[in-house]
């Protein structure tokens, strides 16, 4: 489930396919305020109106899909949330069960009879938290299995991408790039839910019941990466990054992409390799789905994949790239990076060789070889700059000196398809 498409309702509607407790979500501007939205906020990323689901006599308040989520469903939405401290409020958002029909407050009453999994946001005087729990069939505070705690209290406000999949007896929920996984039974079932309850006096205009809009469900691409993807490669446009850098000063590879320790020229890094997607990918790359092949020997394997922010994965590998191979990752649904490594051909055409020394002397004079944009190019050993010792190197890796085999002479394997 995507959440509710709302745009083309008017403001002040029922959302359909919605029930409530005491009063049904209802359609909103987020920018405007009245009687269901008592402060203005921006609208989600999907633009346009947005759903909110409470009661604004104010106390608690249920709602629920007239619909199923299907066993082994999800959800996917955004949610505004406000973790300022200071009022009293609390939600939860979940799926295979039901919100307590009071939507009553577990952090004052110890008493909350909703069941299935949800996300719970808790808003105190003092502090804000997000916890993912696994509710059971229902019963008491003192039964429920907290999957884990994601501290809001000095976050901003702001719409949020929330989310929670069921995969047999695998619960996934994410907060934009924050995941939480946890053990359930297998096989529950029930509607998508909201719960909320505010415990204030009066109705406060700072109040921000559950808030959400739908996401649009487009694939998740691979839209940069670094080194850099073959569409932004600055020197071989359209083709798979070209490593043409020093490989290590011995038979075996140490410097290059994969490499631990191999120094970053200009804008390009070499280790770990970055990856950046339009969207947060499902499933998300881990050292388990993310695959390696090359054209040449000895491949190195993913030693591991961490999530960092922005949509942006960092996955190091257990060596360099083998030389003069096409080296291939592919991602989860099929998605491709491919890189290759032919060390010393700083003129990239088919191979290295004399004419790539002339290049060298040539942008070592004028001055461009020191350019940032070109030190991935021509700073072959890899050093502080570009001088007569990247000269001495160039000669080195063509003729096998104190690098792996001889360069010159010697072209690079196409990538496969």
């Amino acid at each position: 489930y995507n959440g509710p498409d709302v745009d083309g309702l008017p403001v002040g509607a029922n959302v359909p396919g919605f029930h409530g407790s005491f009063v049904s979500p209802k359609v909103i501007d987020p920018a405007v305020v009245d009687a269901n939205n008592l402060n203005a906020i921006p609208p989600s990323p999907e633009g346009g109106k947005a759903m909110i689901a409470w009661d604004p006599a104010g106390g608690g308040n249920i709602s629920g899909s007239n619909f199923t989520i299907d066993v082994n469903g999800s959800y996917d939405i955004w949610a505004y949330i406000d973790p300022t401290p200071g009022l009293v409020e609390q939600w939860n958002i979940g799926l295979a069960g039901t919100a307590d029909y009071w939507a009553q407050n577990n952090l004052f009453l110890n008493a909350n009879g909703s069941s299935g999994v949800s996300w719970i946001f808790t808003r105190s005087a003092s502090a804000s938290a997000l916890s993912l729990v696994d509710h059971g069939p229902g019963g008491p505070y003192s039964s429920w299995v907290t999957f884990g705690t994601i501290d809001l209290t000095n976050a901003a406000p702001g719409w949020r991408r929330l989310s929670i999949a069921l995969s047999g007896t695998t619960v996934t929920g994410r907060l934009d790039m924050t995941e939480i996984t946890g053990t359930t039974q297998a096989d529950i079932l029930g509607n998508f839910y909201i719960g909320y309850r505010e415990d204030n006096a009066g109705v406060p205009a700072g109040l921000r019941p559950p808030t959400i809009d739908a996401v649009s469900v487009a694939p998740a691409l691979v839209i940069a990466a670094n080194p850099p993807l073959s569409g932004a490669n600055p020197y071989e446009p359209g083709q798979p990054y070209r490593d043409v850098l020093d490989t290590g000063t011995g038979m075996t590879v140490t410097r290059g992409i994969g490499a631990a320790g191999t120094p970053p020229q200009g804008p390009i890094q070499y280790s770990p390799i970055l990856v950046t997607y339009s969207a947060p990918p499902s499933p998300a790359p881990t050292v388990g789905n993310v695959t390696i092949s090359c054209t040449r020997p000895t491949c190195p394997s993913v030693a591991s994949v961490t999530a960092l922010a922005g949509m942006v994965f960092e996955i190091s590998l257990s060596g360099a790239i083998p030389p003069l191979g096409c080296t291939t990752l592919t991602l989860p649904v099929g998605q491709k990076v491919q890189y290759r490594s032919q060390p010393g051909n700083v003129n990239l055409d088919s191979a290295a060789n004399t004419q790539d020394l002339l290049t060298l002397v040539q942008r070592i004079n004028d001055g461009s070889a020191n350019i940032p944009a070109n030190l991935a190019r021509y700073n072959v050993d890899r050093g502080g700059g570009v001088n007569t010792q990247d000269l001495l190197r160039l000669v080195q890796l063509l003729n096998g000196v104190n690098t792996t085999q001889v360069f010159s002479g010697q072209a690079v394997d196409p990538c496969p398809p």
